[in-house]
């Protein structure tokens, strides 16, 4: 696998990783400055399925009637950019441990193994980072957060087979592999701030 230099940005130490030409998986990390905070990582993709078909511009990211329109819209790039603007305002708040985005555990090591079978995923409703969420998601939304299973799989059943806590949540919206697809764009502002929330809240 090539592996670039580390560039800094933001604060963020970031690493370009690349398998397959063409197709780079990007990792930032911002450390903690006081120790003792917990480590958190926010994942997400941006490729998409293809766009023969697509109802109009399958990249344009127009923003009509409230929604933004484009393939991966709502899987997931809202999700990413939630993401993205929520890691630059946690780490610049206040706080010793809210620089943690993400970094490494002293002595934790895990595997993964590619399977056949893809197992089934369940987060559990007393991991503290899910506890963490769902109380910032109630927050922001002003109720409790719908909590629905969902029939494909994602890359958290992985993470989940390697020992690591983690839970899978996205912005509203629709289309995902269909003509036309779509994220509402509140849904992605209120996202941001759920997330924002988390982090700063997790990681102190």
């Amino acid at each position: 696998m090539r592996r670039s230099r580390p560039v800094f940005n933001r604060g963020f130490e970031v690493h370009r990783l690349e398998e397959r030409p063409g197709r780079p998986t990007i990792v930032g990390i911002r450390r903690g400055t006081a120790g003792g905070g917990r480590s958190l990582m926010l994942n997400g993709h941006l490729d998409t399925v293809g766009v023969v078909g697509y109802a109009g511009d399958p990249f344009s990211g127009e923003l009509r009637d409230g929604r933004v329109l484009g393939r991966g819209a709502f899987d997931m790039k809202g999700g990413v950019a939630a993401i993205l603007v929520a890691a630059a305002r946690a780490t610049g708040a206040s706080g010793a441990g809210a620089s943690v985005l993400a970094g490494s555990v002293a002595g934790f090591r895990f595997r993964l193994t590619r399977l056949v079978a893809r197992a089934a995923f369940e987060a559990d409703p007393e991991w503290p980072i899910v506890r963490t969420l769902s109380a910032h998601a109630a927050a922001v939304l002003g109720r409790r957060p719908d909590v629905q299973g969902e029939p494909f799989w994602t890359d958290a059943g992985l993470l989940h087979e390697a020992g690591i806590p983690c839970l899978v949540v996205g912005v509203d919206g629709g289309g995902a592999h269909a003509d036309a697809e779509w994220a509402d764009a509140a849904s992605v502002d209120a996202l941001t701030e759920i997330l924002t929330r988390t982090i700063v809240d997790f990681c102190a």
